[in-house]
């Protein structure tokens, strides 16, 4: 692990950071999504205005999604950003060795690859996780209003 985070350099720690911020949220989300549907199995509350009751019961369960969402937008910008400064290093590398020493160019390569990978690693479970939390609250607050206006039956 070290070595990819000291091969990509500055980029791999900042994605690094956001994938242990991006881990923290999709846990706590899957937590208290959880105990939230737990609490709420049997509520019991006056039916009128259930769209509203059952939207404010939901609504401190999207604290955090914003920040998911912004890793997982951010994170294969930041892998692009270490794209181009991988390839501006190899050819940097060409420029002051010349072609004769393929390790500088190689180097740069490197970075481009590692810092693009690395982008994408942390991206795309936090875009799923995001989706799949956005889902499962427009899910549970439909279930809710429905519970609160009645409608709902047990089975």
């Amino acid at each position: 692990m070290q070595y990819y985070l000291d091969k990509g350099g500055i980029i791999m720690y900042v994605l690094f950071a956001m994938a242990i911020v991006g881990t923290i949220i999709i846990i706590w989300k899957i937590a208290s999504i959880s105990l939230f549907k737990f609490r709420t199995r049997n509520i019991d509350l006056p039916s009128d205005r259930a769209e509203l009751r059952a939207a404010s019961l939901v609504a401190p369960l999207e604290r955090g999604l914003t920040t998911l969402k912004i890793v997982s937008t951010i994170s294969p910008l930041l892998g692009l950003l270490g794209t181009v400064l991988g390839i501006f290093m190899a050819f940097e590398g060409i420029m002051v060795h010349g072609l004769g020493d393929p390790t500088q160019f190689a180097k740069g390569i490197s970075t481009a690859l590692i810092t693009t990978v690395g982008g994408l690693v942390v991206a795309i479970p936090a875009y799923v996780f995001y989706n799949y939390f956005i889902g499962e609250l427009d899910k549970t607050e439909q279930l809710l209003t429905q519970k609160i206006a009645g409608i709902y039956e047990a089975s």
